[in-house]
């Protein structure tokens, strides 16, 4: 019994580790909040601003990401994505 509750906790990892590879290779995180925002402050990007939910596959496999809506400093209308660094990489803002 011992050998067989071994072999399901290993499958269940492996399992785990291969979801867990899958969600993250197509940009599965969502970014902070607060890195969205500053990001976007330091485009100029600061009316009205609506975040979204995450752009899978739109930004790097290392990246987390945030697509927004908002009004630049033009007063025009703007939609794009912040994509954020795993661990230390910064945040860019993709149009």
């Amino acid at each position: 019994m011992t050998n067989h509750w071994s072999a399901t906790v290993s499958a269940l990892v492996v399992v785990f580790a291969l979801i867990l590879g899958v969600v993250v290779h197509f940009n599965g995180c969502q970014a902070d909040n607060d890195e969205v925002y500053d990001a976007l402050r330091s485009e100029g990007v600061i009316h009205s601003v609506k975040l979204h939910g995450i752009g899978v596959g739109k930004c790097d496999a290392d990246e987390r990401s945030r697509e927004f809506d908002a009004i630049n400093a033009n007063g025009h209308r703007v939609h794009g994505i912040v994509c954020c660094g795993l661990v230390s990489k910064g945040c860019t803002v993709r149009w």
